[in-house]
């Protein structure tokens, strides 16, 4: 038979990236690597199951973004950004809501507590420990208003760190255009980061509304 003459292919193995620091552009970690997709006809990495600083899990697109992994980490190049604030947006608006949910349950037990006293459905005395619990729920809200506002800082601080890099690299880059050409790869690097520099910007802002929100709630 022909087919004995030939060997099976072996599969090229694919990397290992549990437990491995996820970046992005080398300088804004992400979290730690949980376990990856892959596509192994392509031998490319599609997906990253991510744990943050907060043992938060998160799942992270990576079908066509560029990815670095070495034996320490897992480096994303830096269009990967609107992707991974994309997700931190969608978490913090998840906990914009609940906390807003929170609040209005927390109004409606403190009406209904006082409606029920005017109508003299309940004692003072039940009435006075009644109030005492729905304020520890206030109070329980009030500290989950002050992790959650810690995140937006955090996420705030980071975007201000990579807009400062990316106008650095397109300063250097605009300022070479001036005095030289810029070669196709050089011009394409220009585009992306004007690009990437607006997407920035747009989630900054909505990082702002998002932050009113939460004060209103809180």
């Amino acid at each position: 038979m022909f087919w004995r003459l030939f060997s099976p292919q072996k599969q090229k193995e694919l990397p290992k990236v549990g437990g491995k620091p996820v970046y992005i552009g080398g300088m804004l970690f992400l979290g730690t690597a949980e376990r990856g997709e892959f596509d192994v006809r392509r031998h490319k990495l599609v997906a990253l199951h991510i744990r943050d600083s907060s043992g938060l899990q998160y799942k992270l697109d990576t079908s066509d973004v560029r990815v670095k992994i070495s034996k320490e980490s897992i480096d994303l190049e830096i269009s990967a950004v609107p992707k991974f604030f994309e997700v931190k947006i969608r978490e913090l608006n998840d906990i914009v809501k609940r906390l807003g949910d929170e609040r209005r349950n927390i109004e409606d037990s403190y009406r209904k507590l006082e409606e029920a006293l005017i109508r003299g459905s309940i004692s003072m005395q039940i009435y006075e420990d009644s109030k005492k619990r729905i304020a520890e729920k206030e109070k329980r809200l009030i500290a989950s208003c002050m992790e959650a506002e810690r995140s937006f800082v955090k996420i705030n601080d980071d975007l201000k760190r990579l807009l400062g890099d990316v106008e650095s690299k397109r300063e250097a880059l605009e300022a070479k255009r001036l005095l030289d050409r810029l070669d196709r790869d050089e011009e394409d690097m220009l585009a992306n980061l004007i690009a990437l520099r607006t997407n920035i910007m747009s989630i900054e802002q909505m990082l702002n509304t998002l932050l009113l929100q939460l004060r209103l709630v809180c």
